[in-house]
């Protein structure tokens, strides 16, 4: 199983931590990345490819909204099998930055 935060059922989530251990809890968490529909688009189109948990590509997401409103290019050092860039590119798109990869 793929690290993460999995809804089981009604308010009840699991967080998959590997290699070790699963924690299990009921009720209200702070997970925004469950209900933004812009962030659920981009993760569902790129979840196959992605090395990177759903937590760390929020972090992804929100960085780089942030960036599309600041001068300069992006960089992502550090390509892996690439979900994270294509991810990021999604994210970017219109936003007339140029992406590099390495």
């Amino acid at each position: 199983m793929r690290s993460g935060v999995h809804k089981i059922k009604g308010d009840e989530y699991a967080v998959n931590c590997p290699p070790y251990y699963m924690m299990k809890f009921e009720g209200v968490m702070y997970a925004p990345q469950l209900f933004d529909a812009g962030f659920r688009k981009h993760y569902e189109a790129v979840k196959l490819n992605a090395v990177a948990s759903i937590d760390a590509l929020w972090n992804i997401y929100v960085l780089a909204r942030q960036c599309q409103v600041v001068p300069g290019e992006y960089f992502e050092c550090g390509v892996n099998r690439g979900g994270s860039a294509l991810f990021t590119a999604r994210v970017m798109e219109g936003s007339g930055k140029t992406l590099h990869l390495f």
